[in-house]
């Protein structure tokens, strides 16, 4: 596969064609069962990465732009002696923002049954195909000719969860009930989003300037994702509402955004021994008698008394004295 640039779409043709070293294309990011070529189809040319020379160099290439990817694939272009070929990928993580892993809908753990909407065009492009970059399509609305704010995408984290961004990427869809992929290129340029804890009651992500629900910035491109941070706060349930939309029509693939709540501990339970029957308890008066304390600023010696605490002979107690540190004296003054 290879990259194509705006420039290079424009050029049409290969950035380095005088230089005759061999080559391999960039990466794309692909599904392993729908492979398909960056060709004319596509209008725009393919970009060639100059590859090795000799059979032990070490060339490092670098994609023009960042890709978004689940599976990347190089396909060779020409070669010497035959194909042979050793190759390590550069990259990252989404975001390094905290609290911002992937909540399961780009690696599949979170099932179809959790993700829902307020209609679907066909089976074909149901919300369980709003799956950020796994899916091929992506999810269309059934309404030709949708509303602002009526139309919502849902997910179903399972459990409360701290919750903190969206990713979102536009879908390729076709005509209702016509079962195929066309070139209908769809995408959101404006969403909401409301959360709640019960998918009964929501709220809405609140812009502080205004104190209206804020209105985020979504895609320009089909394919390309967009990802947007907000305050964070405690849901299940997570919808993204279109407030407007690309010429044809709502279509989205979204990931969701957060993380575990804190543990919380639970203090362990206090087990009060249940003694025989046959034996008695009694219970002994612990009195103490206090003389009247020194001042604040005296010091107390420890080893002649007890810094004007005195000990009650009736008391079934006795005092016994304990020194901290090097020095036996302690002030016995007030801390406060």
């Amino acid at each position: 596969m290879c990259v194509c640039t705006e420039e290079e779409e424009e050029r049409g043709r290969n950035p380095h064609p005088s230089l005759g070293f061999p080559s391999l294309p960039a990466p794309e990011p692909l599904t392993p069962k729908h492979i398909d070529s960056w060709d004319a189809k596509r209008n725009c040319a393919l970009w060639i990465f100059h590859a090795n020379t000799d059979p032990a160099e070490v060339v490092l290439n670098r994609v023009p732009q960042p890709v978004l990817a689940r599976f990347v694939r190089i396909r060779p272009q020409t070669w010497r002696n035959g194909i042979a070929l050793r190759f390590e990928l550069y990259g990252c993580q989404i975001t390094d923002a905290p609290c911002s892993d992937l909540q399961g809908l780009l690696s599949g753990l979170l099932p179809d049954a959790q993700i829902s909407a307020s209609s679907s065009r066909d089976m074909v492009w149901n919300p369980g195909t709003a799956r950020l970059v796994a899916s091929r399509s992506g999810w269309f609305p059934a309404p030709a000719q949708p509303l602002a704010g009526e139309e919502w995408l849902q997910v179903d984290l399972g459990v409360p969860k701290t919750v903190r961004g969206v990713i979102t990427q536009g879908a390729r869809g076709g005509e209702a009930g016509s079962g195929a992929t066309t070139d209908n290129r769809a995408f959101v340029r404006k969403y909401k989003v409301a959360h709640s804890l019960n998918g009964k009651e929501w709220n809405f992500i609140m812009d502080t300037k205004t104190s209206l629900p804020k209105i985020f910035e979504g895609n320009t491109h089909y394919d390309t994702p967009e990802l947007r941070h907000f305050e964070e706060t405690v849901a299940q349930y997570v919808r993204l509402y279109p407030e407007r939309w690309s010429p044809a029509g709502i279509g989205m693939r979204v990931e969701i955004l957060g993380c575990d709540l804190p543990e919380t501990t639970t203090p362990a339970d206090t087990v009060t021994p249940t003694l025989p029957a046959d034996i008695e308890t009694t219970t002994v008066p612990i009195t103490t008698t206090v003389a009247t304390p020194p001042p604040s600023d005296s010091v107390c010696d420890f080893d002649h008394g007890l810094c004007g605490w005195t000990h009650d002979p009736n008391a079934p107690l006795f005092w016994s004295l304990h020194s901290h540190g090097e020095s036996p004296y302690q002030s016995c003054g007030d801390s406060a």
